[in-house]
């Protein structure tokens, strides 16, 4: 059953910020269930005339640099290849939207592991951190990891 509230708050002065928990060390990380990320502002850039938005258009939009993009992309895609080896019929699902909700969660925590092995030995691990704490930045590199990871699989076995 769900319940909603509503929490009437009282307007805190500027000169005192909201108190952040950061994240330390890659083994909170590791514990931080996709449960926990909040659900955020970003949304994908928007560009004329249908085409997709560049590389640097979307980390520019999520608040890190190229590189940090192309890191995170990469650790998506060897995630969710891991997890198409491992479950074949993720090859068979035509769109990431037919996926089931357990099996999204699973490619999540699979994501999230990568970051929390990989991303502190990187000097934007912070601004990385930051970044993964948007929901909708997460479901964007899982997404994007899958279609590649997706076609890496395909393109690998068919005898090409």
């Amino acid at each position: 059953m769900l319940f909603l509230c509503t929490v009437i708050m009282s307007p805190s002065p500027p000169s005192s910020p909201l108190p952040v928990k950061p994240v330390n060390s890659a083994a909170e990380l590791e514990h931080q269930s996709p449960s926990s990320v909040t659900i955020g502002t970003w949304t994908r850039p928007k560009t004329n005339s249908g085409k997709r938005p560049s590389k640097k258009e979307l980390s520019d939009s999520m608040g890190i640099d190229e590189s940090a993009y192309g890191f995170l992309m990469s650790l998506a895609t060897n995630a969710l290849s891991e997890q198409i080896q491992e479950k074949q019929h993720l090859v068979d699902t035509n769109r990431w939207s037919n996926v089931h909700g357990d099996q999204k969660v699973e490619v999540y925590e699979a994501f999230s592991q990568k970051v929390a092995n990989t991303s502190q030995t990187r000097p934007d691990f912070n601004q990385i951190k930051e970044c993964l704490k948007d929901e909708g930045i997460v479901n964007y590199f899982t997404q994007e990891g899958w279609v590649l990871a997706r076609k890496r699989w395909k393109n690998k076995n068919s005898g090409v």
